[in-house]
């Protein structure tokens, strides 16, 4: 009861973060925050008088590392703004209270398979608000909350943002497409709805991931021709709906990496002034003016360019680390196919910064830590049944194999057994 208790509270919670992803007050995140960390006292307490198991994931020395190395940066004096370093060593750490608590309240199949359902059945209502927003909005998050910056899409203010979100829920409704023949049409209109959202919201790096994504998924689940037809052919009628002219002008773009390519190079060198130390998690955007190229008129909040980011802010062991949660969330795909959309996101990272939000990081160490413990359980049910495999069968009368079998095991006639092969070999 407690372990459904937490897990359903988790995704209400992490769901509840995202749709206020607009909000620039950090009192949302640091009530967030606190909530997480009380999620997981919750739980350790529940296991230290053993109401709950514990299952260990090497994937959490990363996260771990990560949150020490924030630590260690701030004991030894590396980082040149501490209290940026502070905060996001503690963001850090709710990522990986996240993924923490992901991996140990969804052991089950079931579980799993809800999970799917709700993160579909969320994605689709924040679909279909933020298209509604974005073409019938009157400038307002939900017509209703200003923001520093014009409404975009839902409460997504990036829409390269949003983009990776629906990157991470369209692959759990593919999924469901296929484990549900009857619900079929239902789980198809929903990713044709998310894949056009992405057509409404311009983003050029999204649409071409998403599009990767698909091809991938249906070779992955093997989709039938007529399926593949059917879900092409859904996408490609809601995106005439939404309308392709913005996101056709912005693909038409000379140079689409124009700005971003001169950020990016400033923060080369800010690696390469210190690529092991780093300058201290959270403050790139501190550090940056001093290798600015040229003033852009406006405020830089972030590289544009995760994995450049955390280079310069962590060094190579920060990059390090996140390269090994990388390379594990794709070698779960073929295990778990609805865990692809983290490793897009990942992909996204090199030309966006979605990573360095708030919620949306949140959302990404969820599907991975419920998607790795999918993993885990089907490997102890696949042990399981191997264990209970017979390896040979052999027929005997009573008395034949062990002369001090009990009597009175009512024998009658013969009797199938199970032997290890070292017997029959000396039989």
């Amino acid at each position: 009861m407690l372990k459904r208790t937490l897990s359903y509270s988790l995704l209400a919670l992490c769901g509840a973060g995202l749709s206020m992803a607009w909000t620039p007050q950090l009192l949302a995140w640091h009530l967030f925050e606190g909530l997480i960390f009380s999620f997981f006292i919750l739980w350790t307490l529940a296991w230290s008088v053993g109401r709950i198991e514990a299952r260990w994931s090497w994937l959490l020395l990363p996260l771990l590392a990560i949150c020490g190395w924030g630590a260690l940066q701030l004991h030894m004096g590396w980082s040149v703004y501490a209290f940026a370093t502070e905060s996001d060593t503690v963001r850090w750490g709710a990522y990986f209270a996240i993924f923490f608590l992901a991996f140990q309240l969804f052991e089950e199949a079931r579980s799993a398979e809800l999970f799917r359902r709700a993160l579909t059945v969320y994605a689709l209502a924040l679909a279909v608000v933020s298209v509604l927003q974005y073409f019938l909005g009157n400038g307002k998050i939900y017509w209703l909350f200003e923001s520093a910056e014009p409404a975009g899409l839902g409460p997504f203010l990036n829409r390269d943002h949003y983009a990776s979100f629906i990157a991470l829920a369209l692959p759990a409704a593919a999924v469901e497409m296929l484990r549900h023949p009857r619900q079929r049409w239902f789980f198809a209109l929903t990713v044709a709805v998310l894949y056009a959202s992405v057509i409404a919201g311009a983003s050029r790096a999204g649409f071409v991931l998403l599009t990767v994504e698909l091809l991938v998924l249906f070779v992955l689940l093997r989709f039938s021709g007529r399926t593949l037809l059917a879900v092409a052919a859904l996408s490609v009628a809601f995106g005439f709906v939404v309308g392709w002219e913005s996101l056709y002008e912005r693909l038409r773009i000379p140079d689409p990496y124009a700005g971003r390519q001169e950020v990016a190079l400033a923060t080369v060198q800010m690696l390469r002034a210190n690529p092991w130390k780093g300058s201290g998690l959270g403050t790139w955007t501190n550090v940056y003016p001093a290798y600015a190229p040229k003033d852009f008129g406006v405020f830089i909040n972030a590289a544009h360019n995760d994995w450049l980011q955390w280079g310069a802010e962590g060094g190579i062991p920060m990059l390090a680390c996140l390269f090994l949660l990388f390379g594990a969330s794709v070698s779960l795909v073929r295990k778990v196919p609805w865990v692809l959309g983290v490793p897009i996101v990942f992909f996204h990272s090199l030309v966006e910064f979605p990573m360095q939000g708030r919620f949306l990081p949140a959302i990404v160490f969820l599907v991975l830590g419920v998607a790795t413990r999918s993993v885990v359980t089907e490997g102890i049910k696949s042990a399981g049944r191997s264990a209970c495999r017979p390896h040979c069968h052999v027929g005997i009368r009573p008395g034949e194999l062990l002369p001090h079998l009990p009597s009175n095991w009512g024998f009658s006639g013969y009797r199938r057994v199970t032997l290890p092969m070292q017997s029959r070999l000396r039989s």
